[in-house]
């Protein structure tokens, strides 16, 4: 059915003009929903601000699965509408965690992933951006036009690869396809991911994508499977190397600074907002 985009409201009609952030993961099994969820989640907490997530994987959809969460309404009933797509049917369809953050789920059929596409999913965020000051959008390793919609739109892209061969081709490949897509490469930040060991040096990687990572994500296999197993963020906020991670990336996105450590609690030595008061 064709959107109804004519009679929608004008999505900065509440003021906010919020930034969106599309992780994608060069291949599988490197830990893209990880990220996505947990990097909303932390963004949450540390900021105090509206945060919404949503899931573009939309024939495999875990983004749900990953926080436990039961739902009924997708991204799939802004394609199935009848009417008006405005932010009072976009609230509709979101799912709230215990977070705090709001969460547009993939569809629950699979066939219902064919109804989604570019405009759907410009539409959506759009919305969201008028709506929240983050939305996190984790996409598939598939190249889609809902995909190409996230990044056409994204104020970061956070792209996520370990140092094998095979990880830091398909990396290339996906920045000379934004060049094409006339997407600024200049919004791509770059993580690298110690889930995969690699051959690679980082200067080559560093050399070949002309980027410096922005994070190196450590190895933690135990702690994110049985986040994922137990549908909550990782290690039920325990500090770890991993959540550490996610927590400075979160900082970074969100332009709060990182002070130098010092005493007092983990996060507290590694991670501090800049001061309010002096």
């Amino acid at each position: 059915m064709k959107l109804r985009q004519s009679k929608t409201r004008d999505a900065h009609a509440s003021g906010i003009e919020g930034e969106v952030t599309a992780v994608y993961g060069v291949r599988g099994g490197l830990g893209t929903t990880t990220l996505a969820v947990n990097l909303a989640v932390q963004l949450a907490a540390s900021t105090s601000t509206s945060v919404a997530l949503a899931d573009l994987d939309l024939q495999r959809g875990d983004v749900a699965t990953f926080l436990n969460l039961s739902h009924i309404e997708s991204i799939a009933s802004i394609a199935s509408s009848s009417s008006d797509v405005d932010e009072i049917f976009l609230h509709g369809t979101l799912t709230r965690h215990a977070s705090g953050i709001s969460v547009l789920p993939a569809p629950q059929q699979i066939e219902e992933a064919d109804t989604v596409g570019l405009d759907e999913v410009k539409l959506a965020l759009r919305l969201l951006r008028s709506q929240f000051r983050h939305t996190v959008v984790d996409t598939p390793r598939t190249i889609t036009g809902a995909t190409v919609a996230a990044f056409e739109l994204a104020d970061h892209i956070l792209l996520i690869t370990d140092l094998s061969i095979p990880s830091v081709r398909a990396a290339r490949r996906f920045l000379d396809l934004l060049e094409r897509l006339n997407v600024g490469t200049d919004r791509v930040e770059l993580l690298i991911t110690e889930l995969i060991r690699g051959p690679v040096d980082l200067k080559d990687v560093t050399r070949s994508l002309g980027k410096e990572p922005l994070a190196t994500l450590p190895r933690d296999e135990s702690g994110a499977s049985q986040a994922m197993n137990s549908g909550s963020p990782l290690n039920g906020g325990k500090p770890t190397g991993l959540a550490a991670a996610v927590h400075s990336v979160a900082m970074k996105l969100a332009g709060v600074n990182q002070a130098p450590a010092g005493r007092g609690s983990f996060f507290r030595r590694m991670f501090t907002k800049e001061a309010s008061s002096s």
